[in-house]
């Protein structure tokens, strides 16, 4: 029942957020166009459908040799290639949990965080320390969400912990195996925020010009902890670094053997090539070592050529591959939050916290040329997460939530969609609960 709630609210944050290379699926774009077209979009669904793709063969392949070897195929590639409980996919992992912990907890957690001092710095206005009300968090996050967190089936069970330090850096980030670390300032601006109610409510727009106003007004500062902290330990719990390390390391090994056997291929079929290279250097003639210059000077500058789109590939692979991970912290974070009976609000109400520290120009750089970055734009955030409420909680925006569809228009299939489907839905599930 956990898991079908989780995978729901990521199947709608997926439906909805509609994320593109370029934005020409603007609100503004849809309009114009009578809806959405062929388009860039297109290319980031491609790309999309072959991740998705790929994990499918893996699975598949998982599988039947399941089948085949039995018992002994099983337990290793449980070992290195096992479920997923946050998304119910099988992933690469590369190692074992318990190898994992020992690099996290001796290795990745001591250097991540070493030389950041502790801070004992107060909440202003209070008497409360900062780490403190970070740890009270962390705690209640961790007692209802130990399924998901450290599931049974894990014999190594990860430690979930973190460090709150002094920086101006508006910032949190996990280690391998729990180690969380918490900057300090962004407890105190999200902190700053709530008091001074300076966000009362926020606009979510979806890409057919459709629009819902949420009011944030009554969210406090441990909700929006809660879903920071929530969003750390879902990296955590999906093990991101380490696919990450371990996945960039298979696709670099895959690309440099692609390059080198093609490259072999080329010149093997190469006559001229081969015939002049059988020869030795007394043999050939000026013209043919000229020859046999050129033709070696032509391959290595393939060589270049296929080695910076190699590393093109590899760059936006993973680029792609970390900002499908932000979704899946960003929608996980705030599932947890309200397993621990937090208001889900809060993952929303951070978005509008973190979008606070952008200025103008790094904002519109982030939202034309999001394909460059490792988190998705803030809008497409707070879209994923809105989604997202309405199948974990959707009390939480009954009475708090304002549609605005364009033209007062009903739901048509033949436009962009994403945003009066949603609003058809969510309507309905407002009305039942």
């Amino acid at each position: 029942m956990t898991s079908n709630v989780l995978y729901r609210s990521q199947a709608a944050a997926s439906d909805a957020f509609q994320t593109n290379l370029l934005p020409c699926y603007s609100a503004e774009y849809a309009q114009s166009q009578g809806g959405m077209v062929w388009g860039y979009s297109k290319v980031y669904n491609t790309v999309d459908a072959v991740y998705s793709t790929a994990h499918l063969a893996g699975t598949v392949i998982y599988d039947i040799g399941s089948m085949t070897l039995g018992l002994v195929l099983r337990p290793v590639t449980n070992l290195v290639y096992p479920v997923n409980p946050i998304n119910g996919d099988r992933h690469f992992v590369g190692v074992p949990r318990n190898v994992e912990k020992v690099l996290g907890d001796y290795v990745f957690y001591p250097l991540a965080s070493y030389g950041k001092r502790s801070t004992n710095e107060l909440l202003p206005g209070t008497n409360e320390r900062i780490a403190d009300k970070v740890d009270n968090v962390l705690d209640r996050l961790k007692t209802s969400n130990q399924e998901l967190l450290n599931p049974k089936s894990a014999w190594a069970k990860f430690d979930y912990r973190t460090k709150t330090v002094h920086s101006t850096q508006v910032n949190a980030f996990a280690c391998p195996a729990g180690g969380m670390v918490v900057f300090d300032q962004i407890v105190k601006e999200i902190d700053a925020a709530v008091k001074s109610q300076t966000i009362k409510n926020t606009t979510i727009q979806f890409a057919d010009g459709s629009t819902a106003t949420v009011d944030l007004t009554g969210v406090k500062t441990e909700d929006v902890l809660a879903a920071l902290m929530g969003h750390e330990m879902t990296h955590v719990a999906s093990r991101h670094s380490m696919v990450r390390l371990f996945g960039g390391l298979i696709r670099s090994i895959v690309l440099s053997i692609g390059r080198v056997v093609f490259i072999g291929h080329l010149q093997l079929g190469d006559k001229e090539y081969q015939d002049l290279r059988r020869k030795s250097p007394s043999q050939l003639t000026d013209s043919e070592k000229q020859a046999l210059a050129d033709k070696e000077s032509y391959y290595d500058t393939l060589n270049s050529v296929l080695e910076f789109f190699e590393e093109q590939v590899k760059k936006f692979e993973g680029l792609f591959s970390s900002r499908k991970n932000e979704y899946e912290a960003d929608v996980t974070g705030t599932y947890f939050a309200h397993q621990a009976k937090f208001n889900p609000l809060g993952a929303i109400y951070l978005q509008e916290v973190l979008g606070q520290q952008r200025d103008d120009f790094s904002d519109w750089m982030h939202k034309n040329l999001e394909f460059w970055y490792t988190h998705p734009y803030g809008e497409n955030r707070k879209r994923a997460i809105f989604s997202a409420i309405g199948e974990i909680n959707p009390k939480s925006l009954k009475g708090r939530t304002t549609w605005k569809l364009e033209k007062n228009e009903r739901y048509d299939a033949k436009r962009s969609g994403a945003g009066l489907a949603f609003a058809h839905n969510f309507s309905e599930k407002l009305l039942k609960n």
